[in-house]
C-alpha cells in the first residue's frame, strides 16, 4: 500500500496516478486507430450490387428441394425479410443516398415483426441464410462472408461498447443462441455450437462450442447429393 503522508507517499501517488492515466489514454487512442483503420477498409470497399445478393439469398433456398415451395416459403419468411430491407438500405447507404426517416421506420418495423436487427453500417456478404428468427443482434462494425447461415438469438457484437465487432469468414454456419463477441475472426467454413460464447478467434475449418468456447479441428464428411447445404456429420480431429 502506498503511504499518503510525506514527500515521497505523495510523490509515488502522483507517479502511479500519472502512469495510470497514461495506460488509459494509450488503450484509448489504439481502439480508436482500430475503429478509424475499420471504417475506412469499409468506406474505401467497392459497393456491392444489390439484386446479385439478393438473388444469392434466394439460392439459398433451393438446399431445401426443388420446385416453387420451398423458394416461396422462403420469401414469406421472416429472416429473408429483415435481410431484403437491409440489402435496400445498404445500397442506398452505399452510394450515400439519403433514405431517412424512412429507414429509421422501416428498420424499426422489422426489429418490431421479426426480431431481427441488422444496421445498414454491417458488411453482409451475399447467400446469407437466417434459419428461423427472433433474437438475432448484428453489431454495426461486424463483417459476415458469404455462404453464411445464421439461426435465432445469435449475436454478434462489442464487449459492451469496447473491443471492436467480430469478422465471420465464408460459409460459415452460427448455432442458435450463439454468442460472437469482440474484435475477433472466425475462419471460412467454420462452426459455431448452439449457445456457444466465441469470445477468442476461430481458424478455418473449426468447431467452437462451449461458455466459453472451446476451438477443436473438425473434418467435414462429404455430403450426398440431396444435402441440405449443411454438413450433415462432422468428426473432430485429432
Amino acid at each position: 500500500m502506498v503511504p499518503k503522508s510525506g514527500p515521497s507517499g505523495r510523490l509515488m501517488s502522483d507517479l502511479i496516478s500519472k502512469n495510470h492515466l497514461r495506460a488509459e489514454i494509450v488503450r484509448d487512442v489504439y481502439h480508436q486507430v482500430q475503429i478509424h483503420a475499420r471504417g475506412s477498409s469499409m468506406s474505401e470497399a467497392k459497393p456491392q450490387p444489390l439484386w446479385p445478393a439478393v438473388l444469392a439469398d434466394l439460392a439459398r433456398f433451393k438446399e431445401e428441394g426443388p420446385g416453387f415451395r420451398p423458394m416461396i416459403r422462403g420469401i414469406l419468411s421472416q429472416g429473408f425479410q429483415a435481410l431484403f430491407v437491409y440489402r435496400v438500405f445498404r445500397w442506398l447507404y452505399e452510394r450515400r443516398v439519403p433514405a431517412q426517416p424512412f429507414r429509421f421506420l422501416a428498420e424499426r418495423l422489422i426489429e418490431i415483426t421479426t426480431g431481427i436487427s441488422i444496421p445498414v453500417e454491417a458488411c453482409i456478404g451475399k447467400g446469407l441464410r437466417i434459419h428461423h428468427f427472433g433474437g438475432i443482434i448484428v453489431h454495426p462494425q461486424a463483417v459476415v462472408g458469404e455462404g453464411c447461415t445464421i439461426y435465432h438469438e445469435v449475436t454478434l457484437g462489442d464487449l459492451g461498447g469496447r473491443g471492436g465487432a467480430p469478422r465471420i469468414g465464408n460459409g460459415v454456419l452460427i448455432g442458435a443462441g450463439a454468442k460472437v463477441i469482440g474484435n475477433i475472426e472466425v475462419g471460412d467454413n467454420s462452426l459455431i455450437g448452439a449457445n456457444a460464447v466465441v469470445l477468442t478467434s476461430v481458424p478455418t475449418g473449426h468447431l467452437a462450442v462451449g461458455v466459453p468456447a472451446v476451438v477443436r479441428k473438425i473434418e467435414l464428411k462429404p455430403q450426398s447429393a440431396k444435402s441440405s447445404g449443411q454438413p450433415d456429420e462432422f468428426t473432430e480431429g485429432r
